[in-house]
């Protein structure tokens, strides 16, 4: 049974980006940032590539930007080499609940095309695959160490068919790390996956 405190609802979400906009913003970004970007099939979270083949990875401006343009979406890589973590929260209220407990855990950089946010954050070793609060599930961390990607504007949203959008300028904004209490909440996470929290 679901938890009562999740927030299933989609809040109200404003008018679509333009496409343009945002993948010059996106495509800046990259060259800022030194990010890698993964190009996915369209309206899809899964590389455009055939079973067995590697991932299309690139940080070719053309090349990005003629796959979007041609309807493809786009994700980054993250992992210890691009120095980039998500927190990708799935559930809002709960998220809330974590916010007012142990502070804001950086920038809030995307909104989906759920209207889910996404939390840039500089990647450190042992953060938890699952983001949790009060023993229930609330998203997940993005943070490799195999490969993983995660959407990013101007993707479209498998389910909606909406945009991604940046919240921040990603060419300004610094990739924050982690505050002390979400880097010692976030290991505790890892801490007890690996052995059980009754040996905390």
């Amino acid at each position: 049974m679901r938890s009562p405190n999740r927030d299933d609802s989609w809040p109200d979400i404003q008018p679509a980006p333009r496409l343009e906009d945002e993948l010059a913003r996106t495509l800046a970004a990259i060259t800022t940032h030194r990010w890698r970007a993964v190009l996915n099939y369209r309206r899809s979270k899964k590389p455009a590539a055939r079973k067995g083949e590697p991932w299309p990875v690139t940080s070719d401006a053309a090349r990005i930007a003629a796959h979007v343009r041609a309807g493809g979406n786009l994700g980054l890589i993250t992992d210890e080499k691009t120095g980039l973590a998500v927190l990708d929260a799935d559930y809002l209220l709960p998220m809330a609940d974590m916010i007012e407990a142990l502070g804001q855990p950086a920038a809030c950089w995307v909104e989906t095309g759920r209207a889910r946010l996404h939390y840039y954050v500089e990647w450190i070793d042992d953060l938890p695959a699952q983001l949790s609060w009060r023993d229930e599930p609330i998203g997940q961390i993005q943070r490799g160490p195999g490969q993983q990607q995660i959407l990013c504007p101007p993707s479209t949203h498998p389910s909606t068919g909406l945009r991604y959008r940046w919240l921040v300028d990603p060419t300004i904004q610094p990739i924050e790390p982690l505050p002390a209490e979400w880097r010692a909440y976030l290991r505790a996470l890892t801490y007890d996956a690996r052995y059980g929290s009754r040996y905390r």
